[in-house]
């Protein structure tokens, strides 16, 4: 089937595709062609143009840039075709829940290729006011900042797949996230943490040792199998975690190429706690064979050896610290705490760094700033204070 050409002048032709005419419900007929605008730098690329474009139009994945929607692109282009191979199960889990409440409903009566800076500007503008959340108060930065990672992810996309010219994002800012002070708990809490800890099982107070030692994440210290802990180097090693999501329930997520993977020199007590709990585990198995899960071995699981939930942890910790009136954080809170501990020792920050897992060191520093400053006033006075006093008399 052949195509022709109209001159627009200024450089600009206009290829035009006949396909056969469509018959309506009421039997009149609709003429059925594709166009598009081109702009050659001659006669030669304009034919070059025009048979690409033939074979496109006849192509049975041939679909018109022009009339793609943002939210046809989003759903059946850029989440399984791109965003389901690029992100965790989880931070994809967040990318959609953002999605669904407030962008999708901003754009959704958009062409892909009508969305402009100035819409994009707006939107954020706007993520910033007041009523914004489910309860009539403010995003916070953080959230803000995840909209234009999910934005720019989307539009980026469509630039390199050539739905796109540029890219709308270019001209938006990324949000300001302002890092807030890091909530820990005082020596005298972690005292009363470990004293009470004596009286839950095996399995709770090693969980919670090894997050304080370690600072370990929820889903790096429920990820434990017995073969990650090596008795004759003393370390542990950090090699997966537990995710649960809505659609895929517990997973394990290897943690091969990140920074996330990781060896912990641990104590020596601990070490040797962690192969007995290993030793009871396996005795555990034999004695529910039949309901034990195949696998995996982890240390802290359920009694048929699945891990344990990351909510189940959220859960039991609440419920520990309010039963022995411990003033209550976040379980996530232990790896802050663990983090700041190695601060007041003076542990290198590049140290600290790795020990946490972290991407890079200015994200330990951004995290733990004010720790940091504290622990470097205190050096600086316990170093040179001595120097400048001046003798009475």
């Amino acid at each position: 089937m052949a195509g022709s050409i109209v001159d627009l002048g200024n450089g600009k032709y206009k290829l035009i595709v006949e396909l056969p005419t469509t018959v309506k419900p009421d039997g009149s007929k609709k003429r059925n062609r594709k166009t598009k605008t081109v702009t050659p730098s001659g006669q030669r690329e304009l034919d070059k143009m025009l048979t690409k474009f033939v074979s496109e139009v006849l192509s049975e994945d041939y679909f018109e840039p022009d009339k793609v929607t943002f939210v046809s692109f989003v759903k059946d282009q850029w989440l399984p075709n791109y965003a389901e191979s690029h992100f965790s199960d989880k931070t994809l889990e967040v990318y959609e829940d953002h999605l669904r409440l407030r962008i999708i409903p901003a754009f959704q009566h958009f062409r892909l290729n009508q969305i402009k800076t100035l819409h994009l500007v707006q939107f954020f503008k706007n993520l910033g006011e007041p009523g914004m959340k489910a309860d009539g108060g403010k995003l916070s930065g953080e959230t803000i900042a995840f909209h234009h990672r999910v934005l720019r992810s989307i539009f980026t996309t469509a630039v390199e797949w050539k739905l796109l010219k540029d890219n709308p994002m270019d001209g938006v800012k990324k949000p300001k996230v302002v890092n807030k002070e890091v909530e820990v708990y005082e020596e005298e809490d972690i005292a009363k943490i470990f004293e009470k800890l004596q009286h839950e099982s095996i399995k709770w107070q090693l969980l919670v040792q090894c997050t304080f030692t370690g600072a370990f994440r929820r889903g790096e210290v429920i990820g434990l199998e017995d073969k990650h802990v090596d008795a004759d180097k003393g370390v542990i090693h950090v090699r997966q975690a537990i995710t649960n999501t809505k659609k895929r329930g517990l997973q394990i997520k290897d943690l091969k190429h990140t920074k996330h993977r990781r060896d912990l020199h641990m104590p020596e007590q601990l070490i040797a706690d962690l192969k007995k709990l290993g030793k009871y585990k396996k005795k555990e198995r034999i004695a529910t064979e039949e309901a034990w899960k195949p696998g995996s071995f982890f240390l802290f699981s359920d009694e048929t050896g699945r891990p344990l939930a990351p909510h189940s942890v959220t859960t039991w910790w609440r419920r520990f610290t309010q039963k022995h009136n411990i003033r209550h954080i976040p379980f996530h809170g232990i790896r802050h705490t663990s983090a700041t501990m190695m601060i007041a020792k003076n542990v290198h920050t590049k140290t600290i760094s790795a020990r946490l897992g972290h991407s890079d060191v200015k994200v330990t520093l951004n995290r733990y700033g004010h720790a940091l400053e504290a622990a470097d006033k205190a050096a600086t006075e316990d170093t040179f204070g001595g120097l400048f006093e001046r003798k009475k008399g």
